[in-house]
């Protein structure tokens, strides 16, 4: 049987804005599917994610822009962690450097006991 693996959910509406992820919609398609989902657009600051983990259920959430700006330290996660907000310590960041692909993480949650 074919189908997602899961869904890197991206609000259009909050792309960019730094006003943190969009919690209705996350929380609205998390409930309505069996896949792992990531959210995506709209943080703006470390605390977002930990905002996005506590609030729902979603598996991971992913930022850019925040990173390539330099608008947000990349220890994003050793910052949740340190918050007891559980996420995976994991090597999260992609970059190639100055003229390859900007940075990017995706901070995914941990599954403890």
């Amino acid at each position: 049987m074919l189908g997602a693996g899961e869904i890197l959910l991206n609000s259009v509406d909050r792309d960019g804005s730094g006003r943190g992820f969009d919690l209705d919609l996350v929380e609205l398609v998390k409930g309505s599917v069996g896949i792992p989902v990531v959210a995506s657009s709209g943080a703006g600051r470390v605390e977002d994610f930990g905002e996005v983990f506590r609030e729902t259920e979603v598996e991971a959430a992913l930022a850019a822009g925040i990173f390539h700006r330099k608008e947000v330290p990349i220890q994003v996660s050793q910052i949740l962690f340190s918050s007891f907000v559980p996420c995976s310590l994991e090597v999260e960041v992609g970059w190639e450097g100055e003229q390859g692909v900007p940075p990017f993480l995706a901070s995914r949650r941990r599954v403890f006991g």
